[in-house]
């Protein structure tokens, strides 16, 4: 259910888009256009990511800047990797649950019409994403976090400064470095 709510409110986010799809039908582009397929993907995953135990082990054990350093690169492998199926699986979802003329409709609209447009459907598009697309995001979140994972397992605990991490973590979410810099590109977008 925690699944289906983050989706239904990256897709009203993802259908108010800086910039408003080409005129016409309602063509695969024109959907990915209104319905941002690669900042859900992202985003999803880094919601997920951060709250895991496995990321704050990996985070107490090797500290912020080499968690990140190993995160960095699996995170944009596994977007990567994932993101054409998961762009395939949005682009149905809106096919499959919102009218076609209320999709062709949103997809020439300007975008913050779009999300009022695209809102009564959201329900049923974030149903259809969680089904078909759950494995997607597990499998991204798995491959981003394993590097990490992997390398706190060989720390031995008691030569950690539990101290100076908690000292690194408190700074980390002062200065925003907890996120690793990521999905600042997504932002952009």
């Amino acid at each position: 259910m925690k699944l289906r709510a983050a989706l239904l409110a990256l897709l009203l986010v993802g259908a108010c888009g800086t910039e408003a799809a080409a005129e016409g039908p309602a063509s695969d582009a024109a959907i990915a256009a209104i319905a941002k397929p690669e900042v859900q993907f992202e985003n999803l995953v880094l919601r997920t990511l951060f709250s895991t135990e496995g990321m704050a082990q990996a985070a107490y054990a090797l500290g912020i800047a080499q968690t990140c350093k190993l995160v960095r690169p699996a995170f944009d492998a596994a977007i990567a990797k994932g993101l054409p199926d998961w762009q395939v699986n949005l682009i149905s979802a809106y096919r499959d649950n919102v009218p076609q003329d209320v999709l062709a409709r949103a997809v020439t609209e300007a975008p913050a019409v779009t999300a009022a447009t695209i809102a009564p459907f959201g329900d049923k598009i974030g149903a259809q994403m969680q089904r078909d697309s759950e494995r997607l995001l597990t499998d991204a979140l798995a491959a981003t976090i394993a590097p990490a994972f992997e390398a706190s397992t060989k720390i031995d605990p008691k030569k950690i400064d539990g101290v100076a991490r908690r000292a690194e973590l408190k700074q980390a979410i002062a200065d925003g470095t907890i996120t690793c810099g990521l999905g600042r590109k997504a932002e952009a977008k």
